[in-house]
């Protein structure tokens, strides 16, 4: 008589339970990954607009001793519309301290920006850094700057 033995069933189910976790554990990882990758995308996309839509509003010209930000009204650093559940905030507005050295190519000497704007007044130059989040459980930030210059 020939067939399969309890021991044997047992062991073929148990391996198959097995196998059927292991791909159901990969899926998983998977579709997580890709909502991870897909928030990255979504808050790196709505950084770069709300940095565009910052470079095309007017400059500001600071006045001695006060800070930098004060020179732009609130609504001039509002962000574009965002999709649903991002946040997005200026993390800062400085202006070029005029004295440190200044260069548009790599390995020239850095500038350095502070927060108030220097005593003899605008020096022409300030830098904007802003970041966008997703605050959801799979969130991502990114964070971008730029210099804007005096026309």
């Amino acid at each position: 008589m020939s067939g399969e033995t309890l021991v044997e069933l047992v062991l073929a189910v148990a391996l198959m339970g097995v196998v059927g976790i292991t791909l159901l554990a990969a899926l998983g990882t998977g579709i997580a990954g890709t909502t991870i990758g897909r928030a990255a995308a979504t808050v790196e996309v709505s950084l770069q607009s709300y940095v565009e839509e910052l470079r095309a509003r007017p400059y500001r010209a600071c006045t001695s001793g006060s800070a930098v930000r004060a020179a732009y009204p609130p609504a001039e650093l509002e962000p574009p519309a965002l999709p649903a559940g991002l946040r997005a905030e200026v993390l800062e507005v400085t202006a070029w301290d005029g004295r440190s050295g200044w260069a548009d190519a790599p390995g020239g000497p850095v500038a350095s920006f502070t927060e108030r704007c220097p005593p003899g007044g605008d020096t022409g130059a300030q830098r904007i850094v802003v970041a966008v989040e997703d605050p959801g459980p799979r969130g991502a930030r990114a964070t971008d700057g730029f210099v804007r210059r005096r026309p």
